[in-house]
């Protein structure tokens, strides 16, 4: 007893420090991400990611911005003084105004003014003193209030004062550039107050007073006073970090002014960025591959997964990005799902077909293709064994015997396989009048919850056990498939599956679902025909498993379904239901019940409840999609593990958890009438779109179309973005593929255009993108050409109306009347349309049933489009117009005397008199019996 407590000691802490992620982050190290750009022409010689969110590529052909979607270039144009100088690009930084600063070899110093979108070149000019003094670029730094510092291939240091727009420069053989041996300067990094680390080719090491102007040279008379440096990083508080192309990796101890050896000459070749996260691991590129440091004192370790690096950096989410000389661009996500592999060698890429968890070794037992494979999850440890016999379908240990499998093997049957001498032998049977049966193929065993097994053959299941002492088998209990119908019509049962209240479930190949009671005689073929909108999905059963409530969990090849046993009925979810894949081949249930499922396209989360899924893939880590039957198992400390095409993959159910990191929604185009907007003093666009918050269109600009983004890159492909056109549409609306929202003909009004967007695991930033939209009326829609219709239109209805009250006031009339407004062929679209709302809204005055949808309906639209017409045309919402008809029709009716203030509300489908005059007064500012009061009072007057 004591020894089984301090084992679920031992396991809880394993768990714990698990969960806590306690792995070299080196492990992680893989580039999840490769994209091209042009054809990979060109190195990456720098990576940088500004304020807004976008990461920049500078490259030897071109400058490029990434969104996650999509790689707009900027290229220099010979004729465009607005173009970037040159498309060699070498450094990027950004300034505390957000201006984008990017160094070129040969074509000297840009800057891209983010609103208007255009570039100012400053290059050499030997006339002016105050110009940039050297057009090959290494380095650029600003400082706190956005000056800059510019380091050159050949000009020294330059520097940049924003307020003058002149450049001074610091060479050597100048009186002030005192002690400075070289005038290429590669890096710059801040040193304090005023004060920095130049890295020189050839020169080695200076600190620079930006006050006193003086460069102090360090390592004088060392060993390491001619280094070509780099890049200098400090990776900790006084420790310096350098890297060389002649002195290897150099520490450099800043208050003793003393250094050391990281890693010799000869063991790194061109080193180039260092970088230390916030964890406290340092990350150096070279030529042969990342360097990763755990920590400043631990061993480097080398990974081959990037060779070739020119550059890398770190995003703000800690996001490692890698430029390489060959064009390509990677990246390591700071987030990463917690999946992982079980690699002993090679052999372990070959598929899992089957597996188990002993719960007494604690050891997970699975077959690789040849291999036979023994697993400690506390060790992780894997030890192989060629197998005699190829590809198992199932396979468990016989309980009581320290070395023997039963194993269910393709084109052999059924086998014992002895794990100490490797040998396979038939199984012996005291009888077996079901020889034949059992000589087929089997593709099936499970334990039967004692010390035997059952097993799947041709059209039928049996159960075995093992005499002890004899060592002989014994066939317990023979379901024949249509013999005694205790088995649906099918090739082959796929599963079984014990009940905790005792019912037998048999899963099978095109033949359904049979539960047999724990008596044994009654019996129910549950299958997809049954009918009832609780049926089974599919018939075809690859899995079974039972969550904590009892619900017996059925995997088939058209959805996971879960059957209560209790009320004999079935729920089910689908693709259609948020499903990675219909087809599901192994189920597995966590101490939190929550479900997980392998299938042909990746793993599904569902939650207890059954109304929560979250799918995984190899985007998220996975190391395959695909995934076999009822190759699933699940261990003592709570790992899951499921075979797939290409190994195992196993993780704890707690380490898969959502990233937090949000996305940005962004507007990164405007088109209108399908062509790009450019920013110009004459266009819509006054500055860049991605700035705007506000756009003004005419009549002829109403078709247009917004690119959007949604700034997360760690898995950019599963981003989602939704947008809405407020006053224009009700419904939030799903971007495609392309991320495009496109509109046509709006009309004129003023309308919000938001954005919202989600990353990889849909957690929503509430942040939305807005931009104002406003269409401007032409004058004949203009209010002041409505006010002038008004009066004409109000002057001539005062007297048509004093003369049809006269009319009928002269006539003793008990039928209502109905005003109708006839649609004319002169009528313009909108005018017709909405003559014949109000046509309909007459003719059902009477039904209070009758409101939005059943408009809709009659005019042969849908919600969204009524809605934008009849606000479009008359400035308030579809149910507010309908009121309004009602409320007009009922001002006739009370001038006409044909009823009670009462009777009136109802005849015009209102249910509530009391809600009528509250109506009433709001329309006409009077109650009922006051307006017609009001009335009588203006007729005796014309009178």
């Amino acid at each position: 007893m004591i020894h089984h407590i301090a084992l679920k000691k031992f396991i809880s802490i394993l768990i714990f420090l698990s969960l806590l992620g306690l792995q070299p982050s080196y492990a992680q190290i893989v580039p999840l991400q490769i994209f091209n750009t042009e054809g990979n022409s060109g190195r990456v010689n720098c990576l940088f990611q500004d304020k807004m969110g976008f990461i920049w590529i500078g490259k030897e052909t071109g400058l490029y911005r990434y969104d996650g979607h999509e790689l707009r270039s900027f290229k220099s144009k010979p004729n465009d003084v607005n173009s970037i100088s040159s498309d060699n690009i070498v450094a990027i930084n950004e300034d505390t105004l957000g201006n984008l600063w990017v160094g070129t070899r040969s074509g000297g110093l840009n800057c891209l003014d983010r609103k208007s979108g255009n570039f100012k070149r400053y290059i050499h000019d030997e006339n002016n003193p105050n110009s940039f003094s050297f057009n090959e670029v290494c380095t650029i730094l600003p400082d706190a209030v956005g000056n800059l510092w510019i380091g050159t291939d050949g000009g020294g240091l330059n520097f940049f004062n924003k307020t003058t727009g002149k450049f001074t420069a610091f060479k050597v053989g100048k009186k002030k550039c005192k002690n400075l041996d070289s005038n290429k300067i590669i890096h710059i990094e801040p040193a304090g107050k005023n004060k920095y680390w130049l890295g020189t080719w050839a020169g080695g090491l200076y600190l620079f007073d930006s006050v006193t102007n003086c460069f102090q040279k360090m390592g004088k008379g060392t060993n390491y006073e001619s280094s070509n440096i780099y890049f200098i990083k400090e990776v900790k508080p006084g420790t310096l970090w350098i890297s060389t192309d002649n002195k290897g990796l150099i520490s450099f101890d800043i208050k003793s002014k003393t250094f050391s050896t990281v890693i010799p000459e000869g063991q790194a070749f061109f080193l180039h960025n260092i970088i230390n996260t916030n964890k406290g691991e340092v990350y150096v590129a070279s030529n042969r591959g990342l360097y990763y440091f755990a920590s400043v004192t631990s061993q480097p370790r080398l990974s081959f997964e990037f060779n070739s690096i020119q550059c890398f950096f770190l995003d703000k989410t800690q996001t490692l990005w890698v430029g390489n000389s060959n064009g390509k661009v990677g990246k390591i996500n700071s987030f990463n799902k917690q999946f992982h592999s079980i690699s002993a060698n090679d052999v372990l890429k070959n598929f899992v077909s089957s597996m188990f968890f002993d719960t007494i070794s604690n050891t997970l037992y699975f077959s690789s293709q040849n291999h036979f494979v023994a697993y400690n999850p506390i060790t992780r440890k894997a030890n192989l064994t060629s197998l005699p016999q190829q590809f198992w379908y199932s396979f468990f240990k016989i309980r009581g015997k320290k070395d023997e499998f039963i194993v269910a093997i393709r084109s052999v049957g059924l086998r014992i396989f002895n794990y100490k001498t490797k040998s396979l032998t038939p199984l012996k049977f005291e009888s077996n009048p079901y020889k034949n049966l059992l000589d087929s193929e089997i593709n099936m065993i499970s334990p039967d919850g004692s010390k035997g097994f059952w097993i799947s053959a041709n059209g039928a299941a049996f159960q075995i056990n093992q005499n002890e002492k004899s060592g002989s088998w014994k066939i317990v209990k023979a379901i024949i498939r249509s013999e005694k119908g205790l088995l649906s019509d099918s090739d082959f049962p796929t599963c079984f599956q014990l009940h905790p209240n005792g019912d037998f479930f048999i899963g099978t190949q095109g033949g359904g679902l049979n539960q047999l009671t724990k008596s044994g005689k009654q019996k129910k073929y549950l299958s997809s025909a049954t009918a009832s909108d609780y049926k089974l999905s599919n018939d075809f059963i690859e899995c079974m498993a039972v969550d904590k409530k009892g619900n017996l969990l059925v995997g088939t090849q058209a959805g996971l379904n879960r059957f209560n046993v209790k009320t004999g009925s079935f729920s089910k979810l689908m693709t259609t239901s948020g499903l990675i894949d219909n087809w599901i081949l192994s189920i597995v249930t966590d101490a939190k019940d929550r479900i997980w499922i392998s299938t042909r396209k990746g793993i599904s989360r569902i939650s207890s409840d059954f109304k929560s899924i979250k799918n995984y893939n190899t985007d998220d880590g996975i190391l395959s999609d695909s995934f076999l039957a009822r190759s699933a198992a699940k261990d003592i400390l709570g790992n899951i593990y499921f075979g797939s095409s290409k190994g195992m993959v196993w993780f704890h159910p707690d380490s898969i958890y959502d990233n937090p990191h949000m996305a940005d929604a962004a507007i990164v185009g405007l088109k209108i009438n399908e062509k790009y907007v450019g920013v110009s003093e004459n266009s819509v666009l006054k500055q860049s779109i991605e700035l705007t918050n506000e756009i003004v269109l005419n009549r002829d600009q109403s078709s247009f179309s917004f690119q959007l983004a949604a700034l997360n890159y760690f898995n950019p492909g599963k981003n989602k973005i939704q947008y809405k056109l407020e006053g224009y549409e009700e419904d939030w609306q799903v971007a495609d593929v392309n991320q495009v929202a496109s509109y046509s003909e709006v009309s004129p009004g003023t309308y919000t255009f938001s954005v919202r967007v989600s990353n990889d695991d849909e957690v929503w930033n509430p942040v939305q993108r807005k931009l104002v939209v406003k269409i401007i009326r032409p004058f004949w829609m203009s209010w002041y050409a409505i006010i002038i219709y008004l009066s004409v239109v109000g002057g001539t209805f005062y007297f048509i109306r004093k003369s049809i009250t006269k009319e009928l006031n002269s006539r003793t009339i008990s039928s209502e009347l109905i005003i109708q407004i006839p649609i004319k062929e002169e009528d313009t679209a909108d005018q017709k349309f909405i003559k014949k709302a109000l046509a309909l809204i007459n003719e059902n005055i009477g039904n209070s049933e009758f409101g939005v949808l059943q408009l809709a309906e009659k005019m042969n639209c849908s919600r969204a489009h009524l809605y934008r017409k009849v606000i479009a045309m008359t400035g308030v919402s579809v149910s507010d117009f309908i009121k309004q008809t009602r409320i007009t029709k009922a001002a006739q009716l009370l001038l006409q005397k044909t009823g009670n203030i009462s009777d009136v509300a109802y005849s015009v489908g209102f249910d509530n008199p009391g809600y009528f005059s509250k109506c009433f007064k709001k329309q006409y500012g009077v109650t009922p019996a006051n307006y017609i009061v009001n009335h009588l009072d203006q007729q005796n007057t014309d009178d």
